[in-house]
């Protein structure tokens, strides 16, 4: 198989690190177990880790997968660090990924710090009166009234938001900015609280080196807030040309300290910009700041109620918790325990104490105690040191409250793998390594019946499965059965969903699937389309089973999109009024058509959403028609390489785009509070450049945009090559797009009607005339001005989402909901309109 099948994942727990302690290296956890082949029944037989170019790790697991070594954790020094993790498959053929990582040492922090600061008009003071109030000579307090402290809110640096952010994490240097990006849904600094009223102060040492003349300035620009002030060493400067300072590049270093006043939510970044455009020779800069002496400062603790019984694993979030001056002093302390840096407890067992201490994040599994007992969290130094003033002082306390209800930190299910274990005796083996039925135990979707006990399950190869159980862990084996249906009339066809008419009765279920042939012109040959080969049919389909063993088959939907891997039709669910929701994933990485992603296939006008279905309707449409944008001609033999050119006819009944943006929609659930949650798939680095904006040529506007010109991804030419009219006029009518590639974790969104979640789709921007469809939403400048739904991060790759409807643990799951990473773990996300980025 060609090694494109390959899918290496490196997951590095920090893009730069500090050293708090002071030894000169720092541990990083870096995980690899991530990694698959998208070969169906297949899996990989080696993995290994180079640091530095050098092997650190290289372990064969030809049998078990689990064999090999897929997580590392090496000590680097000061420095930058590339990181480089090759797998293999059976088939010997490799692919590698690799990231790169910082090590700083606590007086040199890459980026600026950053305090945050909330007026408060009720008691005398706004913060606009804070803007240009002097700041105290210890700590991070700010002077208001003329006398009296006022203490920040929010303490942290723009290396850790970067990091932290996955929109921002792995952009450019985390020496070279100094920003603050509010939350794109909240419109929160830091945190959803704070959205307006606010001061943000950043503070730093920005270096500046330039070769040529010294006299020549560059530019200090802020952008972002209602108003801002800038202080260079200590001096306050006046603004000249809009919001910009002029600065000698040969000054050398300087500190610089930036105010914000944040009035009104908004989604504008707050940064500090550097601009050399006037310069005749380039300018680099660094920004750092020192952590050395800073106080303890508590920014958060999640989750703040626990449980009574003990063993919940807070996170406490802030700075300053660990310095080479405070680690033999520093003490957590927690209800009357005061717990040393030194003192740790085993991450994986269940006793009371410290997982886990560095200088911004400390980890704590709590002790039990009464239910309703609130206790505060706070870190102390002792003995004190008449040197530093707040020494004797605890930090800022954060308040958590103990509830009833029974610990679920670790639940054992055991029952899909007892199905899994059965279904490899009948079929023969689920790894499918031998023998013609390589595929067979290759599960892609499941689906309760309305029994509640009955678990059904789609296939690769098209086959249906179910699988009774007699209670929550044991299956009963008899009940395991095979139905074919669809198989033999769609041979080559592989399940990517399945839900069951919740409107029909138990006595006559209806089962409707999502289906079509995954890899169908890999398989071929064909892996990226060209000049002599032009057509790629649309073979996706939804399907309704029916009658006795699923032996009635029936179409609901034809001429549905499918990439050349297996972006398609995926999950499925109903609302309750009976329509049915499909996840239609994109054929392009982030807007662009490249090879790998969907061979070359154009983005249709029902991709990269989530579409309606109206199957109770008499007059509903089973076959999907298209017409050219242009011309409203009927197109007789839809060709997917020039989707592009395409609208849905006028003629199509009771199918529409619910929700859009979504780049491989793959699953999606319809809660109890009416609620509709979407999963997605996000881009992959080198696999088709991110869209972000419309056609700017000369005399084109967003109408005239028809389909793609040949250009060179990565080196490799995209086959969509079509000669068009505006060509021979002399116009180029192509989307703009980004000269940086884009990867993203996977996301989460709370959907509706009508969102747009930030992947673009160049034809149905042109063909509904919404301007947002033509940005993504990593990389448009424009993105902050557009109405889109961000949704929340998520660890990849995520491959289901439930909801947890349950009454087990006192119904404290109730509602929350679980989501599925492929061949890892299934975590807790909790119901929530904004969807926190907080996970379990």
């Amino acid at each position: 198989m060609e090694e494109g099948l390959l899918h290496p994942v490196l997951e590095v727990d920090r893009r730069f690190a500090v050293d708090y302690d002071g030894d000169g290296e720092e541990e990083i956890a870096i995980d690899g177990s991530g990694s698959h082949t998208h070969e169906a029944g297949k899996s990989l037989s080696s993995y290994s880790f180079k640091v530095d170019g050098k092997t650190v790790s290289a372990t064969e697991c030809s049998t078990d997968e689990s064999n090999c070594e897929r997580h590392i954790r090496p000590s680097l020094g000061y420095g930058n660090h590339s990181i480089e993790i090759t797998v293999r498959d059976e088939h010997n053929n490799t692919a590698s990924a690799s990231k790169e990582v910082h090590v700083a040492p606590i007086d040199e922090v890459p980026g600026c710090s950053l305090a945050l600061y909330t007026g408060d008009d009720n008691k005398g003071f706004s913060a606009r009166g804070l803007l240009r109030s002097r700041a105290a000579t210890k700590g991070f307090q700010l002077r208001r009234n003329g006398v009296k402290g006022l203490h920040p809110r929010w303490v942290t640096s723009s290396g850790v938001v970067a990091d932290a952010d996955e929109d921002t994490r792995g952009r450019g240097s985390p020496y070279e900015t100094c920003e603050v990006l509010p939350d794109p849904q909240t419109m929160g600094i830091f945190d959803k609280e704070f959205t307006s009223n606010l001061i943000v102060r950043a503070q730093g040492v920005l270096e500046l080196s330039a070769s040529g003349s010294k006299n020549e300035p560059t530019m200090l620009s802020v952008e972002g807030g209602s108003d801002a002030v800038v202080w260079i060493d200590g001096e306050q400067r006046l603004f000249e040309k809009g919001r910009s300072i002029p600065l000698e590049a040969g000054r050398g270093a300087v500190e610089v300290e930036v105010r914000w006043l944040v009035a009104e939510p908004t989604r504008q970044p707050l940064r500090v910009v550097l601009q050399d455009d006037n310069r005749s020779s380039p300018v680099s800069w660094r920004w750092t700041h020192n952590q050395r002496d800073w106080e303890p400062f508590i920014n958060k603790v999640s989750p703040d109620k626990v449980d009574s019984d003990g063993g919940t694993l807070i996170t406490i979030d802030g700075v300053g918790f660990l310095s080479p001056q405070t680690a033999q002093r520093i003490n957590l302390v927690f209800i009357r325990n005061n717990i040393r840096y030194g003192d740790r407890v085993d991450s994986s067992g269940n006793v009371p104490g410290v997982v886990g201490w560095s200088g911004i994040r400390i980890e704590y599994r709590t002790p039990p105690a009464p239910v309703n007992q609130i206790a505060d969290v706070q870190l102390v130094l002792f003995p004190p040191q008449p040197s530093a003033p707040w020494d004797s002082k605890p930090s800022n306390a954060k308040r958590i409250v103990y509830k009833s209800g029974g610990s679920f930190d670790r639940i054992a299910f055991q029952g899909l793998k007892k199905v899994v274990d059965l279904w490899s005796q009948i079929t023969g083996g689920h790894r499918g390594r031998e023998g013609p039925r390589s595929f067979s135990g290759t599960f892609t979707t499941g689906v309760w019946a309305q029994d509640g006990r009955t678990l059904v399950m789609g296939t690769i190869p098209g086959l249906l499965a179910t699988a009774s159980f007699m209670s929550t862990d044991e299956v009963d084996k008899s009940s395991i059965k095979v139905y074919d249906t669809l198989q033999k009339e769609f041979p080559g066809h592989s399940i990517s969903g399945i839900e069951f008419d919740p409107l029909r009765p138990p006595s006559d279920p209806h089962l409707y699937v999502a289906h079509g042939p995954f890899f169908y012109w890999w398989r071929q040959g064909i892996y990226c389309f060209n000049e002599t080969m032009t057509y790629a049919p649309f073979l996706a389909r939804i399907s309704r089973l029916s009658g006795p063993d699923f032996s009635v088959l029936e179409t609901v939907l034809e001429n549905l999109p499918i990439s050349n891997t297996q972006h398609t039709v995926n999950g499925l669910h109903f609302d309750n009024e009976g329509n049915l929701y499909a996840n239609v994933g994109s054929t392009t990485n982030a807007g662009w058509p490249a090879c790998w992603t969907g061979v070359g296939c154009s983005a249709c006008d029902l991709t990269v959403a989530v579409m309606q279905v109206e199957v109770n309707n008499p007059n509903l449409t089973k076959k999907i028609e298209y017409v050219d944008h242009k011309t409203r001609e009927p197109i007789e033999k839809p060709n997917q390489l020039e989707g592009d050119r395409y609208d849905l006819a006028n003629s199509v009944v009771g199918v529409t785009v619910w929700s859009s943006g979504l780049r491989n929609a793959y699953d999606s659930v319809y809660t109890t509070k009416g609620r509709t949650y979407v999963i997605m798939n996000g881009p992959n680095i080198r696999s088709g450049s991110p869209v972000v904006g419309p056609p700017s040529g000369d005399r084109c506007t967003p109408a005239d945009f028809d389909t793609w010109d040949k250009t060179f991804e990565d080196g490799v030419p995209n086959p969509l090559f079509l000669p068009k009219p505006e060509k021979e006029n002399g116009r180029n009518c192509q989307p703009i797009l980004s000269n940086q590639g884009v990867e993203t974790m996977d996301r989460i969104f709370n959907s509706f009607n009508g969102a747009y979640h930030g992947h673009p789709n160049p034809a149905r921007a042109r063909n509904t005339n919404d301007t947002r469809q033509w940005y993504h939403f990593k990389g448009s400048q424009g993105m902050a001005k557009l109405n889109f739904t961000a949704g929340r991060p998520l660890p990849s790759p995520t491959t289901g989402i439930s909801e947890f409807r349950g009454s087990c643990f006192n119904k404290q799951l109730q509602g929350s909901l679980l989501v599925s990473r492929w061949q890892k773990e299934i975590f807790l996300v909790p119901d929530e309109e904004n969807i926190e980025a907080r996970t379990e």
